[in-house]
Order: structure tokens, then sequence, then C-alpha cells
């Protein structure tokens, strides 16, 4: 029996994308039913596999892919003949409550997407279903396009979506900055318990928001970068800035109150310390991603649960500053990198992170997130130097 699955891709990364769902579907026939200015949609026909199946495929530069119960050829001003087939949908399936997401990919409308799930929920209600945003029965999809609205519907899709921004949005989460999103969607997609990490080091900190997510959750940071953090936003927890001795009048001005800083001679001179963080959740180490020697040896007194690093430099030389830290981590230490793009060059660059890393860490993914724009995340355990990889 064929069935269809849709694949959404972001434009910037739509060729490794395309190389990826052929090596995942063989010999299925896969076309490219759409793209806007930001994104690509494939349909897919196979014979084989079923959506729980390729659900479990590493589809590192993909979206979303979904299983299509419909495809429509023509839209209706009034979606008279949409809400029509989803009704059809859900009785076939015996389900009565519904959660709709509306994506448009260059559909000729002035409405919004949230505007349209409003309108076609209400047709759907006035038929007899109800709509359910917190515990539905089914969730239903709709890609609205130029060539018409593709359509899935299952109980099993609840956890998708389809607009990151707009989930963002609606979960009203607090954060610093744009790039936090980045850390929360790793975090999720990677299946990250941070219930079970206690301290981190955050490389390439500033502003601060990914040191601001981890601190919100109860995780410790070491940061390590030259810049400042946004301390105003980060004043809640105990704070300590540790700054050449040269800057320290310079930097006090700067941060203001409520933050205390040492100079680097103070700080490094305590090494007999276990525990480096002592009474403060956050020590921010002003410094160059290639720390020196002191800061490094202390560094290397703690053991750390976790490792992220957003740095603005090739993805090789930043799995490199991860391997000389590697020597602070625990063995199962989670690792989260963004790897930046300098050109198209997209599963090169992916190998040169998994060569320099593969020695002492295990389990390497990558996936391009939402949040991402010309980068991708890395995900790695670390197994502990120079371990064999099996």
């Amino acid at each position: 029996m064929e069935v269809e699955f849709v694949a959404i891709a972001d434009l910037r990364f739509v060729r490794p994308a395309l190389r990826e769902l052929r090596g995942v579907f063989g010999d299925a026939r896969i076309k490219r039913f759409e793209s806007d200015d930001s994104k690509a949609l494939f349909l897919i026909s196979t014979e084989a596999g079923t959506f729980g199946q390729i659900e479990r495929k590493a589809l590192s530069y993909i979206d979303n892919i979904l299983p299509v119960s419909a495809v429509l050829k023509d839209v209706d001003p009034e979606y008279f003949v949409l809400v029509e087939n989803i009704a059809s949908m859900l009785d076939i399936v015996r389900k009565k409550t519904f959660r709709l997401e509306v994506k448009k990919f260059n559909f000729k409308t002035q409405d919004r997407a949230k505007d349209l799930e409003v309108k076609i929920g209400r047709a759907l209600e006035s038929r007899g279903y109800s709509a359910n945003l917190t515990k539905p029965e089914v969730q239903v999809y709709i890609m609205l396009t130029s060539k018409g609205a593709i359509v899935s519907v299952g109980g099993e899709l609840d956890k998708y979506v389809l607009d990151a921004f707009r989930h963002f949005n609606r979960a009203n989460i607090k954060h610093l900055n744009r790039s936090e999103f980045k850390l929360i969607e790793a975090v999720e997609h990677f299946n990250v318990d941070l219930s079970r990490i206690k301290s981190c080091i955050d490389v390439g900190a500033a502003p601060g928001g990914w040191s601001h997510y981890l601190l919100e959750n109860g995780v410790k940071v070491l940061a390590i970068d030259n810049a400042l953090l946004d301390y105003g936003v980060l004043g809640s927890k105990r704070t300590l800035v540790v700054v050449e001795d040269g800057e320290f009048d310079v930097i006090k001005e700067r941060v203001g109150d409520g933050v205390e800083i040492v100079h680097e001679s103070d700080f490094w001179s305590d090494k007999g310390r276990e525990d480096i963080f002592g009474d403060y959740n956050l020590i921010h180490i002003k410094a160059n991603y290639s720390v020196g020697p002191e800061a490094k040896h202390l560094i290397e007194m703690e053991r750390f649960d976790m490792f992220t690093i957003d740095v603005n430099i090739n993805p090789e030389d930043a799995a490199k500053i991860v391997v000389s830290l590697q020597d602070s981590l625990k063995n199962g230490a989670v690792l989260i990198m963004t790897a930046k793009m300098p050109d198209k060059k997209h599963e090169s660059y992916a190998d040169d992170v998994r060569r320099v890393l593969s020695k002492s860490f295990a389990d390497i993914e990558y996936k391009k997130l939402p949040h991402n724009r010309e980068e991708f995340t890395v995900f790695a355990r670390y197994i502990g130097r120079d371990q064999v990889r099996v």
C-alpha cells in the first residue's frame, strides 16, 4: 500500500535535506511541491515504511515530516471543501475533539495563520466537533499553498509544531535574547533532562541567553566570553565576574551594583578549593574562547555535567575548543554546540566536527533547529579521552 509524507525544510539547507530524504526513503518518489521565501515542501510517495519508523530516523536537515492524510488541489474562499474533508477524516478516526495548526506557504490571503485556525475551527465546531487546545484527541495540521492544501490528521502527531516561532510566543517563555530559543529547542529535541544537570560550561556566553535558560532551570553556570553579559536580567542569581587586573575599575562602573567583581590574580590564587562556585550560581570569566592555563587549571577542578558553546567561528575550531576543555567534564556529560556555516558545504563541516569530537565523544547527532539560521546544532555525550566508540 502506498503512503505519502510531507517534509518541510529550510531553503538554506534544501540540498542536504533532499539528499537526506533520498537516503531514508530509497526509491520513493520525491517531488518539491512548494517553496516560499524561507521553506520548501516535499511530497514523498512510498510503498514501504510507516510514520513511526521514519520518525526514528536521524533527519538532521528536515524541520518536520508528517504523514499525509489528503492533498487538495484547490482551496475555495470559504474553505468549505477543506472543512468537509477534515470532518470526514475525524469521522474515520472516530474523534470529536481536535486542535488545529495552520501554516501558509505562498497562500494568497490577508488572513493570518492564527485567524484561519479560528475560522476553520469554528466551521468544524458548527458540524459537531469541539476544539481543545490542551488535550485534544487528534491534531490537525493544514499546510496552505498556492497549489492547494496538504492535511495531516492523527493523534500521534501532537508533539509536532509547524511554526516554532508562534509556538514559543504562545508559550510566553521569558527569554533574554532570540538565541536562547536555540538552546531550548536543542534541550527538547535531544531529550536533555536538565533536572540531572548540576553545572555547565557556557562558552561564547554573551549576552547571556543560554546562561539565562540554564540558570532558570537550576543549573550553575561557568560562562566564558570576553564581552559582558546582561547582568540586569541575570541579577536574581548570585553572580561573580572575573576580570583582568587592569579592567577592574572600568568593568565595575559598567556592571553597576549587585554583581561581585574580582581580579583574576586574586581568583586564581585560591587553587585549593574543591567547589569553584562556592555560593555563586554564575561565574563569568571575562576571557577569550581559548582560556589561559590558570583559568583552565581552575575549570578542571570542577567536573561539569554539560558543555554549551555558541561562537561565531569555524565549526572545526569550535569543536577544538570543546576538546581543549574536555578534562573538566564528567563521563556522560552533555555537549550542545552551534556549528556556524561560513558557506554551503554543510556536510563537510559536519564531518569536520565529527572527526574532532569522535575520539572522546559518542552519540554525535546534528539537527537544523527552527531558530538556527546559517548554522546547525550538534549534540554529543562525553565518554572520556581516547575511548573507542561502539
